[in-house]
């Protein structure tokens, strides 16, 4: 147990030293600039509409603040807080076997964050085999 404690320690050391700080060699008015890139890009990615009644159906509960969506509302501040922390800027929902809830996790989760203004939310369903979110959601998906 204690060479596993030293090669932890090792390895977060090493990421560590490896860092770069961000404001390292920046321009003080380059952040505004980037700020402004990053916002028109945000704003020509177009904006979903969803249908409440699909949503119910689907157990997606976490689209308008409630007592149905509570719980969703608590595991997303913990999961803000623990990527604060630890700088996590993207997170991703797993399980070993099929039909554990990982879609509906998805889109509830998702919702819960864009309620929030601070934050901006993108979703993607990697499951190959079968993607199920847009369907979860009520949208068509398109195919370029």
């Amino acid at each position: 147990m204690e060479k596993l404690q030293i090669a932890i320690e090792k390895a977060r050391a090493s990421r560590l030293a490896h860092r770069v700080p961000a404001t390292a060699g920046a321009d003080p008015q380059a952040p505004a600039v980037i700020h402004a890139e990053h916002a028109s890009s945000w704003s020509a990615i177009p904006e979903m509409t969803l249908d409440p009644a699909v949503l119910g159906r689907n157990r997606v509960v976490a689209y308008n603040t409630g007592p149905s969506s509570t719980y969703y509302d608590i595991l997303r501040t913990r999961l803000r807080d623990e990527a604060k922390r630890r700088s996590i800027r993207r997170i991703a929902i797993t399980s070993t076997r099929p039909q554990a809830g990982k879609t509906t996790t998805l889109a509830n989760l998702s919702l819960a964050f864009s309620r929030m203004p601070a934050y901006r939310t993108m979703v993607f369903d990697f499951d190959l085999r079968r993607p199920a979110l847009a369907k979860v959601l009520g949208q068509d998906p398109a195919h370029d």
